[in-house]
């Protein structure tokens, strides 16, 4: 686990409740840079970051939050 979220997590958030809210739009990146935004055009490594991102990081939180909100019979994830 990562130090910086082990200890935020367990000095203010306590198990209580978990806010999934990770996203990331390279569309508006791509196009800041001058690339195309159309999600065909993307290459592999930007498909992976997103799915990674969006899909990926919001399970793995979960799971390092579910079994203690499970033990103390307590908890939330807002997804």
């Amino acid at each position: 686990m990562n130090l910086r979220f082990h200890s935020l997590y367990h000095s203010v958030f306590a198990e209580r409740i978990l806010v999934n809210n990770a996203a990331v739009n390279l569309s508006v990146d791509r196009e800041l840079a001058g690339l195309s935004n159309k999600y065909y055009d993307w290459p592999e490594e930007d498909h992976v970051r997103t799915y990674q991102v969006n899909v990926v990081v919001p399970g793995v939180l979960a799971c390092r939050v579910l079994p203690g909100m499970l033990e103390r019979k307590r908890g939330a994830i807002v997804n």
